[in-house]
């Protein structure tokens, strides 16, 4: 059987009703709870009644809630040993690192190869529109534009550098040329600037790392 993945990201309301979940929008939609994995709240927008998180830990379905970067931040689990999340869970988190590396880069690659796919089958320009989404990530997740196409963001410690290249691997266009160089805050305090002002967060640098993209 193959279960279903569920993403709310506009405006909604979850309810239940009988064996199926019911999303009010423009148009309502139901989906049986036995066909659902996980359900992914990806709007601040969304409400939801005490019947909906009572089938999703009765059916064994993990739900997401994400932050104001669309990231995951937070997640209800069934409180079930047996469940199929809990299972799930517990595979995941028994992986040696070498396959869990393996199993990031393969699920990066489709991301970005369905990326591309959507994109074609939309008509849309293809670089101008991967160029577009990847620079709203970038100012989503905090970065500031230096110049034209080089952006950076302070960082503070060798953790939050590898977190955020994570996340610029799980965001990168399908074509083009991005390069990451991480940098310490005297070397980047030596930058000579020739024309125009800083920027005021370059005026607050404060961090042990900033990383420019």
């Amino acid at each position: 059987m193959v279960w279903r993945s569920v993403v709310i990201s506009r405006p909604a309301r979850l309810k239940r009703e009988h064996f199926a979940l019911v999303v009010e929008q423009e148009q309502s939609a139901r989906v049986p709870f036995e066909d659902i994995a996980v359900i992914v709240l990806n709007h601040r927008e969304i409400t939801l009644t005490h019947p909906v998180l009572s089938a999703c830990a009765d059916y064994g379905i993990g739900l997401y809630s994400t932050g104001d970067n669309h990231q995951p931040n937070g997640i209800f689990m069934p409180f079930l040993q047996h469940s199929r999340a809990t299972r799930m869970q517990r595979l995941q988190l028994g992986l040696d690192k070498p396959s869990a590396k393996r199993a990031w880069a393969r699920i990066v690659q489709a991301k970005i190869g369905n990326q591309a796919r959507c994109m074609e089958l939309l008509g849309v320009a293809g670089e101008r529109r991967a160029y577009t989404v990847f620079r709203r990530f970038l100012l989503n997740d905090g970065y500031d534009m230096i110049q034209f196409s080089v952006y950076g963001r302070i960082l503070n410690g060798s953790d939050a550098v590898q977190k955020h290249m994570q996340r610029l691997l799980a965001n990168l266009p399908p074509e083009g040329s991005v390069r990451v160089l991480t940098v310490t805050e005297k070397q980047f305090a030596s930058m000579k600037l020739l024309v125009g002002l800083p920027l005021f967060q370059e005026k607050k640098v404060n961090a042990n790392q900033m990383a420019l993209f």
